[in-house]
């Protein structure tokens, strides 16, 4: 399934949708074979990739899958000093056994990498450009390695109710349709940004999470089994727990990639240090300065 036609599946699924999926050691055990699927299904076992890795649970729990399918891989992370995101993925791959390559880094860097990113994306979005600059960090890293093929967690919070909008939804009784709407957008809201970040390194993306079957079952499922007031994400945690992952990894509550990578940080200094009161401002004088250096 082409990524782009997710819209158009979604709004098939909706007219006739039934939250019919009630059981959760059921769902667990059947979500742990429709996953395992759709990697075999979307990584030729013949090719090596990388896993784009936080240490949070949506990457951590494609890496545990990819392991014990076999696949060749290793997993990639970064960070704008030593971040959160770092520190986790570094416990997690140690744990997992898995090779990681990770890089810290320095602010010269993360000046020129927001700047070629608001570039590639033409946005002066700060949310859009935090999180463009980590996957562009990955994937600078993976073609030092020679490696074509990404594989990513995309989706996974629009799916099992990831989002503080899915909180704040759940607490109005409204949590289906912010979850339909949100993967019936997701195409438009992530996947263009992150297909335009791979274009420019010409590296294939693959995205488990959006396999046309994950999103037939998923949509399915009670929403109470995704969310409460306490905690997102639980059944996909509770799947992690039930096939080896370490509590404290399954249950880490995690920040947002542009958070956690230190990225949205480095934006906000180099606002103030430009004479800039909003983010959106500094962005968007990168993109006139590209505009008249291009005349």
């Amino acid at each position: 399934m082409e990524l782009k036609t997710i819209h158009n599946l979604v709004s098939e699924l909706e007219k006739n949708l039934s939250i019919n999926l009630l059981n959760k050691n059921k769902i667990i055990k059947e979500l742990n074979v429709i996953l395992s699927n759709s990697i075999e299904n979307n990584i030729n076992k013949n090719i090596n990739y990388g896993v784009a890795f936080s240490g949070g649970i949506d990457s951590t729990l494609l890496a545990i899958l990819c392991k014990k399918i076999k696949k060749n891989f290793k997993l990639y992370t970064v960070s704008v000093g030593e971040g959160e995101d770092l520190i986790w993925a570094k416990k997690a791959s140690n744990y997992l056994k898995l090779p990681l390559v990770a890089k810290i880094i320095d602010f010269d860097e993360a000046y020129s990498v927001i700047k070629k990113v608001t570039e590639i994306l033409n946005t002066d979005d700060p949310v859009k450009v935090g999180i463009g600059c980590v996957l562009f960090s990955v994937l600078n890293l993976m073609k030092n390695d020679n490696l074509n093929h990404v594989v990513t967690g995309l989706g996974s919070d629009s799916l099992f109710c990831g989002f503080e909008k899915h909180r704040v939804a759940f607490e109005k009784g409204d949590i289906l349709n912010e979850c339909i709407k949100g993967i019936k957008n997701i195409y438009e809201n992530d996947i263009k940004r992150d297909l335009n970040i791979c274009g420019h390194f010409n590296i294939n993306l693959i995205c488990p999470y959006l396999d046309k079957d994950v999103i037939s079952y998923c949509m399915r499922i009670d929403p109470k089994l995704k969310i409460n007031k306490n905690e997102k994400k639980i059944i996909l945690r509770e799947l992690a727990l039930r096939i080896g992952l370490r509590k404290d990894f399954a249950f880490r509550n995690k920040l947002a990639a542009q958070y956690g990578s230190g990225f949205d940080k480095a934006i906000g200094v180099f606002t103030k240090e430009n004479g800039f009161k909003y983010k959106r401002e500094f962005l968007n004088s990168l993109l006139k300065n590209q505009e008249k250096n291009a005349l």
